[in-house]
């Protein structure tokens, strides 16, 4: 469970990056997501998903949680081109 402080730096974060994120940045969140998954780290994945879930990335955030990582993919390249 995520404290105050975990989740006021988080939102500190999407602020300063203007509440948004690039492919780039939507990758390596999931690259991050999946590592702390394999390793059983509950608290990084929480991190992460309250970071995407603050910055109105539901859907995203959504297909992490039930660890649908290729659906993942797919949704950035349909939001981005890429």
């Amino acid at each position: 469970m995520l404290n105050e402080k975990d989740m006021a730096r988080m939102v500190a974060l999407n602020k300063r990056n203007g509440w948004g994120f690039t492919a780039s940045m939507l990758m390596t969140q999931m690259r991050k997501y999946r590592k702390a998954y394999l390793a059983g780290d509950t608290h990084t994945m929480e991190l992460i998903e309250f970071r995407l879930e603050d910055a109105n990335f539901h859907t995203e955030r959504g297909l992490l949680e039930d660890k649908d990582f290729d659906g993942f993919k797919k949704a950035v390249k349909d939001c981005f081109g890429n």
